[in-house]
């Protein structure tokens, strides 16, 4: 089995702590699974997370500016930390994927004309602006790991909607020029959650809808805390220029499926589950007219999957929640803000506000004419 792991995934768990990271580099080390990340893939990660701190400590020192003096001193440091982490954050990121037993691999072979073509004929998974030159790249080293591995089966990582169809399967186009190279089988999931790790478990999956009440019970209660929204991995689950997000209402909870599975060593069963939800969101803004700063909020409802694995205590009960993953479901959040940061340049803060509530829940959005700087690369006939 090889594991291909988009950016996506890293970033939504940038040091790898989550419990699927530790069962994947377990079953990579006594050789059941290969775990591959396409040096692309590891490259946009560290490239997302630096601009994430650089973005967090230019939060905390636009703060501090009314604040006394030596606030002020402590936001700079703060501001300081958060891109020194940044900048440290690659030798990390690499130490560990090389320790967990994980590969990388380079550029697939694959012409800049060919991507051009495929540019400009709109071939998956380049989208109808003509946007997915790093995810064109992404499955060129699919195809290139499954004809040289044709009797494994590929498991492709990844919550960038471009790749699936509406109820989360590889799109048709890709599946035909999929098989088109290999014999090998491809399966597409949105989060390591939903992966079998090879190995991790003694019996094969059992439907066990028994359990849904009191696993039900045990999500919410984990969801109504403050710092919800942290106490899980989430990917793609924020809204676009917003300094921070809070997490208020879980409604619409639906289980796609419950299953259990015997695991070596241990008495009681544990679950598997995917679940569908929707999360009401406060995000909120500090805005500042050069005179004061104001806290604005703004209400946003957010459709979610549920990836998760919890233990089970018998009796149809279920105990700790060994792993969460809440992912933003239809469309990618990373090219959502782009489309509104090209939509709104030259806008005022009171003109950016009465957009975003105009189009925070408006998919047409990629229409407003964004491109991608990767794209701009393929214009010119050039890769990184």
């Amino acid at each position: 089995m090889i594991v291909v792991v988009d950016a996506n995934v890293i970033v939504g768990d940038p040091h790898l702590k989550s419990l699927p990271w530790s069962q994947l580099s377990e079953a990579a080390k006594a050789r059941r699974v290969r775990v591959v990340a396409p040096e692309i893939a590891i490259r946009e990660a560290i490239t997302r997370r630096k601009k994430h701190l650089v973005s967090v400590g230019d939060k905390i020192k636009a703060a501090s500016r009314l604040a006394p003096a030596e606030a002020k001193e402590l936001a700079s440091q703060a501001r300081a930390a958060c891109v020194r982490s940044g900048e440290e954050y690659e030798a990390k990121l690499r130490k560990s994927w090389e320790l967990y037993g994980f590969e990388l691999v380079g550029a697939p072979n694959i012409s800049h004309t060919e991507v051009a073509r495929r540019a400009m004929l709109r071939i998956l998974p380049f989208d109808q602006n003509g946007n997915g030159y790093r995810d064109t790249l992404h499955w060129f080293t699919v195809l290139e790991l499954a004809k040289q591995y044709p009797t494994e089966k590929i498991t492709l990582v990844t919550n960038d909607g471009i790749f699936a169809t509406k109820n989360g399967s590889l799109a048709p186009h890709l599946v035909d020029e999929f098989d088109g190279h290999s014999d090998a089988d491809i399966t597409l999931c949105k989060s390591l959650g939903a992966i079998d790790v090879p190995g991790h478990y003694v019996t094969d999956p059992v439907d066990a809808p028994e359990f849904e009440d009191s696993l039900r019970t045990r999500i919410l209660q984990m969801l109504s805390g403050e710092d919800a929204l942290r106490d899980i991995r989430t990917t793609g689950i924020s809204v676009p220029d917003a300094d921070w997000i809070s997490l208020v209402k879980v409604s619409d909870l639906a289980f796609n499926y419950i299953r259990a599975r015997n695991v070596e060593r241990q008495s009681e069963p544990e679950l598997r589950f995917r679940a569908t939800a929707k999360f009401k969101v406060n995000a909120s803004y500090v805005l500042d007219d050069g005179e004061d700063l104001e806290l604005a909020h703004q209400p946003v409802d957010i459709e979610v999957g549920l990836d998760g694995t919890v233990a089970t205590l018998g009796n149809n009960k279920v105990g700790t929640i060994l792993d969460l993953e809440a992912y933003r479901r239809g469309f990618d959040p990373e090219r959502m803000i782009k489309s509104i940061r090209a939509a709104t340049v030259g806008l005022d803060v009171s003109a950016v506000r009465s957009f975003l509530a105009s189009h925070m829940d408006d998919n047409a959005i990629f229409s407003l004419g964004e491109q991608r700087e990767d794209d701009e690369r393929v214009s010119q006939g050039g890769t990184e």
